[in-house]
C-alpha cells in the first residue's frame, strides 16, 4: 500500500510511527516547525504544484537547499533556491523580495543561476555529477531540483578519521578528475571545490556538488555581497575581482582538497604564500607518498596560476607516473658491462683454468 504525504515526515519524508506525531529520524513532529529560520520556507510549502518542501540540507550565501517530495514522481529531490542572503527577503507568501537598488544584480545572478542548471542538465549521464531534473521560476526566484544523495562527504569521512592513506584518497581523487575534466572541456568551471563539495555513496561512486556559478557571477558584479571564502582552498585569483581564473583555479582548490585529505591539515591560505611559501610537502609531514607525486601535488598548489598544470589531463598523467626503483649501486649489472669487461673475464677464466689444470 502506498504510503501517503500525510503519512511521511515533513522534514525528511521517512514514514512516521503509527500515531503519525513521530519521526524516528527527526523526533516529534510538532517541534519541526520551530526549527525552521525565518529566511527559510515553511515545511510542506507546497512549489508550483510539484515539489513540497521539507528540511534545509544546505545554505550559503547565494543559496538554500530543501530536501523536497516530487509529488508527480513520488521520490525525495534536492531542491535549491536561489536566494542571496544579504540582499533577499521573503514575504508572507513566501516570494522573495529584492529592494530597488538591488534588483539589477540580483537578475543577473538569477539568469546566472539557471544557465548553470541548463548547463549541469546535459551531464546527467555523467555518473560523477549530481543530475538535475527540473529548473524553473516560482516566487519571484528560480529554483533547481537535483538527485537526492544519501552519502558522506569527504569532509565527513575525515571529521571521523583526520586523514586517510594515499592510496585510499587517490581513489576518491581520480574520479573527480575525470568528471572535472568533462566539465572543462565544455568550457565550465566549478569554483568552489572543497571537501564539503564531494560526496562519497555507499557504493562508493564519487559525485560532485554544488558549482558555484551564481556566486561568483554576483562577485563579477563587484556588489558589496558577503562572499566567504573557503581558507586553503580558494586559489589566489579567485581572491582578486578581476584575477585571471582557468581550470588552473579548480586543480588549485582539488590539490589543496587532496592535501587536507592526506596530512590531516589544511593548506596554509594561498594569500598568506604570496610573499613567502610556508607550505609544507606531505612528506615533511609525515606522510607516506612517492616522490612523483608529491611533485605533482606541490605544483598544483603553487600559488601562481600560471606555475600550475594548466588542465586536468596534465596534472593526472604527473600523479600517475611512477618513481623509478633506485638500483643498489654494490650490485653489479653483467648485462651492462662494456666489450673490455667482458674480455677481462674471459682472460681471467683463462688464465684460471690454465693453473688448475
Amino acid at each position: 500500500m502506498m504510503t501517503t504525504l500525510e503519512e511521511r515526515c515533513p522534514a525528511c519524508f521517512a514514514n512516521l510511527d503509527g500515531t503519525l506525531l513521530n519521526c524516528e529520524k527527526c523526533g516529534p513532529v510538532s517541534k519541526l516547525e520551530k526549527k525552521v529560520q525565518r529566511n527559510h520556507l515553511p515545511l510542506r510549502t507546497v512549489i508550483e504544484n510539484k515539489y513540497v518542501i521539507g528540511k534545509v540540507l544546505g545554505q550559503g550565501g547565494f543559496g538554500i537547499t530543501y530536501a523536497a517530495w516530487d509529488i508527480n514522481n513520488q521520490i525525495i529531490v534536492a531542491l535549491k533556491e536561489y536566494f542571496p542572503m544579504d540582499i533577499s527577503s521573503r514575504n508572507d507568501k513566501h516570494e522573495v523580495s529584492i529592494r530597488k537598488e538591488h534588483v539589477e544584480v540580483y537578475e543577473y545572478g538569477l539568469n546566472r543561476f539557471l544557465d548553470e542548471a541548463k548547463a549541469l542538465a546535459t551531464f546527467n549521464r555523467n555518473p560523477g555529477i549530481v543530475a538535475v531534473y527540473d529548473y524553473f521560476f516560482s516566487n519571484h526566484t528560480a529554483y533547481m531540483a537535483m538527485q537526492y544523495l544519501e552519502g558522506k562527504t569527504w569532509l565527513d569521512l575525515l571529521k571521523e578519521r583526520k586523514k586517510m592513506p594515499v592510496e585510499e584518497a587517490m581513489a576518491i581523487l581520480l574520479p573527480v578528475l575525470d568528471t572535472l575534466r568533462a566539465v572543462h572541456e565544455v568550457g565550465m568551471l566549478h569554483r568552489d571545490i572543497s571537501p564539503d563539495n564531494i560526496v562519497i555513496l555507499p557504493n562508493r561512486q564519487v559525485k560532485l556538488i554544488d558549482f558555484g556559478a551564481a556566486r561568483y557571477a554576483m562577485k563579477q558584479k563587484q556588489q558589496p555581497f558577503s562572499i566567504v571564502f573557503k581558507q586553503g582552498y580558494t586559489p589566489e585569483e579567485q581572491y582578486r575581482g578581476k584575477g585571471k581564473i582557468g581550470p588552473w583555479t579548480d586543480l588549485y582548490a582539488l590539490a589543496a582538497t587532496f592535501y587536507r585529505a592526506i596530512t590531516g591539515k589544511i593548506p596554509v591560505d594561498a594569500m598568506n604564500r604570496l610573499e613567502k611559501d610556508t607550505l609544507l610537502p606531505p612528506s615533511k609531514l609525515g606522510v607516506v607518498i612517492g616522490k612523483n607525486m608529491e611533485s605533482a601535488l606541490m605544483r598544483c598548489l603553487e600559488v601562481r596560476g600560471e606555475n600550475r598544470y594548466q588542465s586536468v589531463s596534465e596534472w593526472k598523467k604527473a600523479l600517475l607516473i611512477p618513481d623509478v626503483q633506485q638500483n643498489n649501486t654494490n650490485e653489479i649489472h653483467i648485462n651492462k658491462l662494456p666489450t673490455w669487461g667482458w674480455l677481462i673475464i674471459m682472460i681471467t677464466v683463462i688464465i684460471f683454468l690454465k693453473i688448475i689444470l
